[in-house]
């Protein structure tokens, strides 16, 4: 886990109880505004980039981000979906897992009115 703070605040950004990184949220925001999409190919590669900026692999937090934001606003095109999931390091069931070890309510009834991460087709 990632300890790091920019400007005084945590790396990540809560969302109905679960962590998403910040800067993935921050930079899809900027990209397509906080209701925007849907995700094209240039959107999906500056997050991918933004993922690789640490030198470190991709996260299960950074990858659930890119979950979250894929369902949140959709992509462009089924290349755009397939350019991601050629890049999945993170397989969906360890981020499911992860979200299942978070024990609240509003969290497990959030993901309920989601299709799970495998159901999500990049």
């Amino acid at each position: 886990m990632r300890t790091t703070h920019s400007m005084g605040k945590p790396d990540y950004v809560e969302i109905d109880g679960v962590r998403y990184t910040r800067r993935l949220v921050r930079l899809a925001a900027s990209q397509v505004g906080d209701g925007g999409g849907p995700l094209t190919q240039a959107h999906v590669e500056a997050l991918w980039a933004a993922t690789q900026s640490t030198n470190t692999p991709v996260t299960t937090r950074e990858q659930l981000t890119l979950d979250m934001l894929v369902v949140k606003h959709g992509v462009a095109d089924a290349s755009v979906a397939e350019w991601l999931e050629q890049r999945r390091v993170v397989s969906a069931e360890a981020v499911e897992e992860a979200v299942e070890t978070v024990d609240q309510p509003q969290v497990r009834h959030l993901m309920g009115s989601l299709p799970p991460c495998s159901a999500v087709r990049w």
